[in-house]
């Protein structure tokens, strides 16, 4: 109770009751302009015209296939798959650029014989590099492009096992 009369008396002082407001106001001018820029996030969204907005596309070009939105833009090396450039909204490639392109985002897989053992390294590095590149889906709205290794017996550097990245 005593806590509470004395809350109440600082409140009716001038100094204290306008320190209350003050913080109250600055709380309602924060939520405002968060309202507002809400608002402006949603009328942008819901202004775009059916016949702006850019379709899919799949591009091939020397060595490579982008796949742009208009906004992003993803560019695979081809047949390989490796990932050699990611533009989005007008940045011009959001990976490093230091280094080989096809050092910029790959899969890769580490992986020994059945009862083989090796001292000096963990197993056989296998950057998974497709040999063939296979569009599975491609319209306005979804693209799905395959890129493909089968297995060669006759090789001991890659994983024995066929694989398709998607």
């Amino acid at each position: 109770m005593f806590l509470f009369s004395s809350r109440v008396f600082h409140l009716v002082t001038t100094t204290g009751y306008r320190r209350h407001l003050l913080r109250q106001k600055g709380w309602m001018i924060a939520l405002i302009m968060l309202l507002s820029l809400f608002e402006i996030v949603i009328s942008q969204n819901q202004s775009y015209d059916p016949e702006t907005i850019q379709v899919l596309q799949l591009l091939y070009q020397d060595g490579h296939v982008v796949i742009d939105n208009g906004i992003f833009q993803l560019t695979l090396s081809n047949p390989e798959g490796f990932v050699t450039g990611v533009r989005y909204n007008g940045i011009e490639n959001v990976l490093a650029y230091t280094g080989h392109e096809n050092d910029r985002g790959y899969w890769d897989l580490v992986w020994n014989f059945p009862g083989k053992k090796t001292k000096k390294t963990k197993g056989t590095l296998d950057r998974i590099e497709a040999t063939k590149m296979e569009v599975i889906t491609q319209n306005d709205e979804q693209i799905e492009i395959s890129f493909s290794r089968t297995w060669n017996a006759s090789s001991n550097v890659t994983v024995p096992v066929n694989i398709d990245k998607r």
